[in-house]
């Protein structure tokens, strides 16, 4: 890993010379124009055509809404602080962190280790339900009925842990699968331009043997009555998806993109409701046709998505995706879909989410362990022409720090 890593910087070192501007302000590319890990972005802002840019490598731009920031929440699990992260594969970007278990609710009595009913301090019942895994101090356990707004039973000392007296005031957490804050960029696109959007996103090792589930790792978002309603999903699952290209060996993830039109849609689009995928699309999730990509962990991906946003017309969508060996492969090509026509900001993207949400909250990793990955240079240009010359390969990261690789799902048998 550190022999190929070296020789890719060098590489990059000595063709960075290579990269150059016309005097249209356009860059002329080459496969390995890089002198760093940001140069393509840092390229890119310099462009008569830029939009938006994010580069995610700015704390400010991850805080709260109501610090000026683009998080939903004031919770703390997407972060930029490359000096103070720990992580073995740290990265200079933007750190998305997805825990095991995720503080909810504490105990307003205390239980001895042969209780199986928890009196919770507030009503929680939508985050408890029957098979949802819990965890008090270092206990685990597995509700099996909701009893009242504010109790549960449960089975106790649940994935070889040990049952153990607890505290009233102890803190109960639940297992969870989701980021617990997406971070949501401004968008708004319009009728009459086509874009092109580009982002970086690196899946570290934690992610392998996780178990298999589904990612909704980022969002394009368009119609309902606040304008950012879930539409467009590029999705990674935590195994095989279909997907031809699968080696268990060396992947960490599939890719396939989800939507969420029906298919259908009439030739004439001013005879759909402005919420279907037009004819040439042959499934919504995946959306389709499709080529297969399937992603390895430790290791930068680039994904580029073309969007030519036509009034009352289908729009069309392109999708690219390039990692640090691997030149760019198209994942979609020229799909018929249809920004929605109504909600707050009618016939427009609203917003592109760092989401990694998924409806799976089962306990899949007992050892406990974060999911760790990292998000960076979000661009969006706006009439570029053809993308094919901005199809550019990301370069590697930072070299990995010492210590010992993260822990695979252990199941301890008693």
């Amino acid at each position: 890993m550190r022999t190929r890593r070296t020789l890719a910087s060098v590489c990059a070192f000595l063709v960075a010379g290579m990269l150059t501007f016309e005097t249209t302000g356009r860059p002329s590319w080459s496969a390995f124009a890089q002198a760093d890990a940001h140069a393509y972005f840092n390229a890119l802002v310099q462009r008569r055509d830029l939009w938006k840019a994010y580069s995610l490598r700015d704390s400010a731009q991850l805080a709260s809404r109501r610090e000026g920031g683009f998080s939903v929440t004031t919770d703390r699990w997407v972060t930029y602080d490359l000096a103070g992260d720990g992580d073995r594969h740290r990265q200079d970007a933007a750190k998305v962190v997805v825990p095991a278990f995720y503080a909810t609710a504490t105990l307003t009595q205390g239980v001895s280790a042969a209780d199986t009913t928890l009196t919770l301090n507030e009503a929680y019942k939508p985050n408890f339900p029957a098979r949802r895994v819990i965890k008090v101090d270092q206990e685990v356990m597995t509700v099996t009925a909701w009893l009242t707004e504010t109790t549960v039973s449960v089975t106790r000392g649940t994935f070889g842990s040990v049952p153990a007296p607890h505290s009233a005031g102890a803190t109960v957490l639940h297992a969870t699968n989701s980021l617990r804050n997406q971070v949501r960029l401004p968008l708004g696109t319009e009728d009459g331009h086509d874009y092109f959007f580009v982002w970086d996103a690196y899946w570290t090792d934690s992610y392998v043997g996780v178990g298999k589930f589904n990612h909704k790792a980022f969002q394009f978002t368009s119609g309902s009555r606040d304008g950012d309603a879930i539409w467009l999903e590029p999705d990674m699952t935590y195994g095989p998806d279909r997907s031809t290209c699968w080696d268990p060996a060396i992947h960490v993830a599939t890719f396939h993109v989800r939507s969420y039109q029906s298919l259908g849609g009439d030739a004439n689009w001013s005879l759909t409701d402005g919420n279907k995928l037009g004819p040439g699309a042959t499934d919504e999730n995946p959306l389709g046709p499709r080529g297969d990509y399937c992603a390895e962990p430790n290791t930068w991906m680039r994904f580029f998505v073309h969007i030519r946003q036509r009034a009352n017309d289908y729009d069309y969508i392109d999708m690219w995706i390039a990692d640090e060996r691997r030149d760019a492969m198209q994942v979609l090509a020229n799909v018929p879909l249809s920004v929605r026509p109504g909600g707050l900001t009618p016939h427009s993207i609203f917003s592109f989410w760092i989401e990694f949400n998924s409806s799976e909250d089962q306990l899949l990793r007992v050892d406990g362990r974060d999911l760790v990955s990292y998000v960076r240079n979000f661009v969006a240009l706006r009439d570029i022409g053809d993308p094919r010359s901005l199809l550019v390969r990301p370069v590697p990261g930072a070299e990995p720090l010492a210590g010992p690789a993260p822990p695979m799902n252990i199941r301890i048998v008693r």
